[in-house]
């Protein structure tokens, strides 16, 4: 094995400071060794074999972290390689508080700071290690709490993770002070942005505003795209599975105080209610059910229970049970329509109030809507084709008899009197099972919906014999006139 010299010099490792060394075992038959760090090159270590230092290149070469000797160091003798170029290191590990702030030079400052992603690689402020203040405090005041720069700390009573410009401003995660405060703690509104736009609004009020930077209400959201809208999800299939309350008092529990709170919330199961609660009561006030129903006061639709039904469709149902109108409408003071009914957006009748007491059901009338008019004649001989009958009705437990018309028979004589066909029939929906509730009022089984056929109803409108009626009886005096002429004459005879 070559050396370095003609005769060989033993060589103390002290004189190598603090460098890495490498120990090794020679077997007299390995020559591949690995090293504990990579090596570019064989001149940035130095290999003793018997504490001789041999020659680079010749006597070894070097490939990463496998060193390789020419000849297989003989057993026995003493084989180390010191790593002579790079960081110097030290396997000695400091006691506890042994470092202290005269051991942090301003070389090893420097050092820091060039390992770090700073322009120009400068760090200023100060590194501050101890029990009693912040893990780690880079700031140009010390550990003033109320500027610091960058702050983290396991202290209960300080923030774990700071960063703040000036007082009252900054980011601060995890301390009993501070759970997560972002942005400004101070006379500051504290925004959120993304892509360089502000999408959230702290302002200093505490209003908060979503897509708008000026809130007028303690939560504004404002969408200004026409394809956007705010939305309340639950990702969940419970009952209900998304809702909203509305509410006011000191407790967390809906209805729970002597107020007046509301939830609107969509029961799994296809619908819409709404529910008030106060003082410990909840009751469903409306529900808009999976078929386009409208339940006022109840939660089904039938033909008694107190509320009132609106059904989709082409059809409406009210009910009441309790005392009390059904229907209200109202006008104050001056005279005028209570009712319009339409058709095609024009209108074909009215209900209106003609002053005081008075009401008037109108049907328009008028000449200018009107076409083909002649005078009416064969009246009295019409109206004696019209039956006039004595009956009760089946569901007027008095059986009152009362005067009036067959509608059927009355179609033959004047159909625009009369709508419906004798004997026709429907479908209709009704309720096959009631909805179950909770004590709470709250559904927890759908009512069981079907579908009958029953009589569809001919239905009398008497105001429309009036003009038949009125005929006969303008020929009926016209012939009484001619009589009292033809008997005055007899008379004068």
């Amino acid at each position: 094995m070559p050396f370095l010299g003609k005769t060989p010099k033993q060589v103390e490792l002290s004189s190598f400071g603090t460098r890495v060394k490498d120990d090794f075992t020679a077997n007299g038959s390995t020559t591949a060794f690995t090293l504990s760090k990579s090596v570019s090159n064989p001149n940035d270590i130095a290999v003793f074999v018997g504490n001789v230092r041999q020659e680079p290149t010749d006597a070894y070469t070097v490939n990463g972290t496998t060193l390789t000797m020419s000849d297989a160091p003989t057993t026995g003798l003493n084989f180390y390689v010191v790593h002579t170029a790079g960081t110097i290191e030290s396997s000695v590990v400091p006691s506890d508080g042994t470092i202290t702030s005269a051991k942090l030079s301003s070389a090893v400052n420097t050092s820091i700071a060039a390992k770090l992603p700073l322009s120009g690689g400068t760090m200023t402020g100060n590194l501050v290690v101890s029990a009693a203040s912040p893990n780690v405090d880079v700031s140009d005041t010390g550990t003033s709490h109320a500027s610091q720069d960058f702050l983290t700390n396991s202290n209960a009573a300080r923030t774990t993770i700071g960063v703040e410009r000036a007082a009252g401003g900054g980011l601060f995660v995890g301390s009993s002070a501070h759970a997560a405060v972002f942005g400004s703690a101070g006379a500051n509104s504290t925004q959120i942005a993304s892509n360089n736009t502000v999408r959230m609004t702290v302002d200093t009020a505490g209003k908060v505003g979503v897509g708008t930077t000026s809130p007028v209400t303690n939560l504004d959201v404002m969408t200004e795209n026409s394809n956007t809208r705010a939305r309340i999800r639950s990702n969940t299939n419970s009952s209900p599975s998304a809702g909203l309350e509305l509410c006011r008092g000191t407790t967390s529990t809906f209805g729970a105080d002597a107020y007046t709170d509301f939830l609107i919330e969509n029961i799994n199961g296809g619908h819409l209610s709404i529910s008030t609660g106060e003082s410990g009561t909840t009751t469903e006030r409306l529900r808009l059910d999976s078929s386009g129903n409208l339940y006022i006061g109840r939660t089904s639709s039938g033909s008694t229970g107190n509320g009132h039904t609106i059904r989709g469709g082409d059809s409406a149902i009210f009910s009441r049970d309790a005392t009390g109108e059904t229907v209200q409408v109202c006008r104050r003071n001056d005279q005028g329509d209570l009712i319009q009914f339409r058709r095609n957006g024009s209108i074909c009748g009215e209900i209106v109030n003609t002053g005081g007491s008075s009401v008037a059901y109108n049907t328009l009338s008028d000449y200018r809507l009107k076409e083909n008019i002649v005078d009416l004649t064969g009246a009295s001989a019409r109206v004696n084709q019209l039956d006039v009958k004595r009956f009760n009705f089946i569901s007027d437990g008095t059986d009152t008899v009362v005067d009036g018309f067959l509608a059927h028979e009355v179609a033959d004589v004047v159909p625009e009197a009369v709508t419906g066909t004798k004997d026709a029939m429907r479908d209709e929906e009704y309720e096959v099972t009631p909805a179950v509730l909770d004590d709470d009022g709250n559904v927890t089984t759908e009512a069981v919906m079907g579908t009958r056929s029953v009589p569809k109803y001919q239905g009398i409108d008497q105001s429309k014999l009036v003009p038949l009626l009125t005929a006969a009886l303008q020929e009926a005096l016209s012939e009484i006139a001619s009589l009292k002429t033809r008997v005055q004459s007899l008379e004068d005879e």
